[in-house]
């Protein structure tokens, strides 16, 4: 409830004050029964165990709590539903959870539900980060009604990597079938909402007044996924949406001209190139005459060390969605304590670039097939094409729509593509294992390195800082890890993206400085 300060004079009737105090609370209260965001992906899947991508991760933080997550920049852990952690040894777990927790429909959250949520993700996750967890972890038992324990193979931190784990109810029959699952029956957690309705790209949740810090202010939130821009836009300016996220600086004039707020921030993610650095045959490259190159020109690294000094990445990350971004020269940005302080955004120079083309053998060009989703990927791509020609690398688009996107890269299609990541901050080896490691049989490493990029130093650096106790040792070895990597441009990094949101003027934002997710919590009624 907003607080009303009014000063009275004498002449001020108490009726004309009752009149202006009640106008006040009915905005606010108007205001505070529904938020309306527009969201710019929408999730695959409503099952919190399938995948670990934003788009599936920003609606189950909403819905369900994880065991215990972790604030990308504060590891204290305190904020899940882990009360105390005792670490036996090196190889054993005990995990106590809090005891005054509720799930949606009323019953208590207890270790067997843990258990059984970690297990069911090691089951039925796509995701390379359960895949890796099956791994690791070998028993889960259950102590107590609030205490289980879990023995595992590695010496990794395993409370670190159980905030990926969603807690669900043990007693319901949850089908392992993503789309039956998000039908809605059994969608049931003890986040700050709850599950009302999914239709026509359109999510309801309702407000969970027993949630176990405090209610969410807005009771009903309506979320439309809409992936075009400019309808976000429209949507936004015709009073359908409150809120809309990853708009162009291009679009903030207008905005603020039509009387929408404004407001930016820069992402822990980034956006880099990914190349096929394994195949011997060119992928997706060819010749003049359309017959594919015998040699894969980006095995050679003086093709990739040309690409990386002709590209001009603040021009790339202006064509970026969401409000363009700041030129990369590693994975990690340069604040976090992860990142190298011996590696640098490349000096542009186009006329090396050429030369190193001609001296790797490509001095009369090759078209390049490179994949496109048709959303985030089409402005970064087309710029793509204009700097690449220079070289005489003429690009072009395999459009794809984005469910068939992922699974295109992961079979191989592609010589090159860009692909975007958040690292975590705290735990890099869930940026190496995924992205820059060979892939295992079981899948824990490598599942998303599209490029199928292969480098024993690297590989050996950072098994060598998981099993490492020493933090400072540790963080030194992560920060080698990323120079073998850049040095050898198993990758080629392009920029840390910001993002922009445009919301009604009559909403104000409370945003930390660290957060760049669109979370209902952040936005309240001016009056508030």
């Amino acid at each position: 409830m907003p607080y009303l300060l009014v000063m009275i004079n004498k002449g001020l009737k108490l009726s004309r004050l009752l009149l202006i105090y009640c106008f006040v609370v009915a905005t606010a209260n108007s205001l505070a029964a529904e938020l309306r965001l527009a969201y710019a992906y929408s999730p695959r899947t409503l099952d919190p165990h399938v995948e670990t991508t934003a788009a599936e991760t920003h609606i189950s933080h909403l819905i369900f709590d994880s065991i215990a997550p972790i604030d990308p920049y504060d590891r204290s852990n305190r904020k899940g539903l882990v009360d105390s952690v005792n670490r036996i040894d090196d190889f054993n777990w005990e995990f106590t959870l809090r005891d005054d927790i509720v799930f949606h429909n009323g019953d208590p959250v207890r270790a067997v539900d843990a258990v059984y949520s970690i297990k069911r993700a090691m089951r039925v996750g796509n995701s390379g980060l359960f895949k890796a967890l099956a791994q690791t972890i070998t028993q889960l038992s259950v102590v107590s009604d609030h205490v289980f324990r879990a023995t595992t193979t590695t010496r990794d931190d395993l409370y670190a990597q159980l905030a990926l784990i969603k807690v669900i109810p043990a007693s319901l029959l949850h089908p392992d079938d993503p789309e039956a699952f998000s039908q809605g029956s059994t969608i049931i957690g003890s986040g700050p909402f709850k599950f009302g309705a999914m239709k026509d790209n359109q999510l309801q949740l309702l407000r969970n007044d027993h949630y176990r810090r405090h209610p969410a202010y807005w009771q009903t939130l309506v979320i439309q996924f809409i992936a075009d821009e400019e309808a976000r836009i429209e949507a936004l300016l015709d009073g359908r949406v409150d809120v809309a996220e990853q708009l162009s600086y291009s679009s903030q004039a207008r905005l603020i001209d039509s009387g929408i707020r404004t407001f930016s921030r820069a992402t822990k993610n980034i956006y880099f190139l990914m190349l096929d650095t394994y195949s011997e045959r060119a992928i997706s490259a060819f010749d003049a005459s359309g017959k594919r190159l015998e040699r894969n020109p980006f095995k050679d690294i003086r093709v990739r060390q040309a690409i990386n000094i002709v590209l001009d990445r603040q021009a790339i990350a202006r064509q970026f969605p969401g409000g363009g971004g700041t030129p990369a020269g590693q994975i990690f940005r340069p604040d976090w304590y992860e990142a190298s302080p011996n590696l640098s955004v490349p000096i542009r120079d186009v006329e090396r670039a050429r030369e190193l083309i001609q001296l790797a053998g490509y001095g009369d060009g090759f078209v390049l097939v490179v994949p496109d989703n048709g959303t985030w990927t089409s402005g970064i791509n087309l710029e793509l094409k204009r700097q690449l020609a220079v070289l005489g690398i003429d690009v072009k688009l395999s459009h794809l729509d984005r469910k068939n996107y992922m699974p295109k890269l992961g079979e191989n299609h592609y010589s090159l593509m860009i692909f975007g990541w958040g690292p975590t901050k705290g735990s890099p080896e869930y940026t190496f294992d995924p992205l820059f490691i060979s892939k295992d049989q079981a899948g824990s490493t490598g599942s998303y390195n599209y490029g199928r990029y292969q480098n024993p130093q690297l590989e050996t650096l950072v098994n060598k800082a998981k099993l490492t106790n020493d933090k400072a040792q540790q963080l030194q070895l992560y920060r080698l890890s990323s120079e073998v990597l850049i040095n050898d441009l198993g990758t080629i990094p392009l920029f840390y993206p910001n993002t922009m949101w445009g919301f009604d003027k009559r909403l104000r934002y409370a945003l930390p400085k660290t957060s760049w997710e669109t979370k209902p919590e952040l936005f309240f009624p001016v009056e508030y």
